[in-house]
């Protein structure tokens, strides 16, 4: 049974490369009929495009990352501003990936070519879509009696409030 499979794999190989059909589209066929995995490559990229979807998604979070207009020009223009976003972010976090190799690098970290393959710029968790807001309270200095339009709703419940004068 081996042998007949074999045999037909052969046959088949000899037959893709007699068809007319350019050798860069028959690749992954001889590759499927010789027994070599050839979905690796296409499930890689595949993968990665599907991340850089999700990744423009984040990006989009308003409606769901839903498109309201019907107009075809609208529609192209959100998707172009997505994209120079999602370039930016993506910048920034190769640049900020990059600072924290050569500082593992400094600190006498070995840092392996294999170890760099598997990061991504596609990462989210430390950006901050809403911005870093920081709030410094200061003491405010109590209005004067001429400056108040609005009586303290405080004093009014405790039968103290004061009458202005416009």
């Amino acid at each position: 049974m081996a042998r007949n499979i074999a045999s037909s794999a052969v046959k088949h190989q000899d037959y893709l490369r007699s068809s007319a059909l350019p050798q860069s589209a028959l690749a992954p066929l001889a590759g499927i009929l010789a027994g070599k995995n050839v979905g690796t490559p296409i499930t890689k990229t595949t993968n990665i495009a599907e991340r850089y979807n999700q990744f423009c998604e984040w990006i989009r979070f308003a409606s769901g990352g839903l498109m309201a207009e019907n107009d075809p020009d609208e529609q192209q223009k959100r998707v172009r501003y997505t994209d120079i976003v999602a370039n930016a972010l993506m910048l920034r976090n190769v640049a900020d990936l990059t600072d924290a190799l050569e500082q593992l690098k400094q600190r006498g970290y070995p840092v392996q070519p294999e170890d760099v393959a598997h990061l991504s710029a596609y990462m989210t968790e430390h950006l901050q879509r809403f911005g870093e807001y920081t709030l410094k309270l200061r003491p405010v200095a109590p209005l004067s009696n001429q400056e108040k339009t609005i009586s303290d709703p405080l004093s009014e419940q405790s039968g103290d409030a004061e009458e202005m004068s416009a």
